[in-house]
């Protein structure tokens, strides 16, 4: 079954291709990514299977990405209904990638204009369920504290000077036909 991590992992495909055509080396690109919260400590944790994997920062990577899934807003598409067909379903996924650096090369602003410029603003997933997949970003935390601050609690190392961390919040809006979905 197709759904939101599913057009995280896409939106990866794309931003690697583009930050090793820039010239970026060593990189983490994770999908949706949960808070976790471990002996008073929260942190952000990738989980493909049932074992989490530390999604935060490593001083060994160049870039370290990874997506948040805060809500869903979900409407049906009247312009597609007819007779007694329901019509699409539109979900407005509430997202943010939070993005961690090494601020030699660019800089935070230049990191979120480079993102924004490169982000797919429609996304495409072959043999697919989504009719229509959309994105689009709303706006940035570009201080690095304040990020860090929000995504790691109870953490007794910070970040270096040369290291960077933004938050973007960006909307993903995907539409399929009802009933088109299998849960396995």
């Amino acid at each position: 079954m197709e759904g939101v991590k599913d057009i995280a992992e896409r939106i990866n495909f794309y931003l690697r291709d583009s930050f090793i055509k820039n010239g970026f080396g060593d990189l983490s690109l994770f999908g949706l990514s949960e808070t976790v919260t471990r002996e008073e400590q929260q942190f952000p944790v990738f989980f493909k299977t049932n074992q989490g994997t530390w999604a935060g920062f490593d001083d060994r990577k160049e870039i370290i990405l990874y997506h948040k899934l805060n809500s869903v807003q979900s409407s049906v598409d009247q312009n597609t209904a007819y007779g007694n067909n329901f019509g699409q379903m539109v979900n407005r996924y509430s997202m943010q990638l939070v993005v961690y650096f090494k601020s030699q090369k660019v800089k935070p602003d230049e990191m979120f204009a480079f993102i924004q410029a490169v982000l797919p603003e429609s996304p495409t997933i072959e043999n697919s369920n989504f009719t229509y997949i959309r994105t689009s970003v709303l706006s940035a935390i570009l201080n690095t504290m304040q990020v860090f601050s929000s995504e790691y609690k109870g953490i007794a190392y910070s970040l270096k000077p040369e290291q960077s961390l933004i938050n973007i919040s960006y909307i993903i809006e995907s539409r399929f036909k009802k009933g088109c979905f299998n849960c396995c």
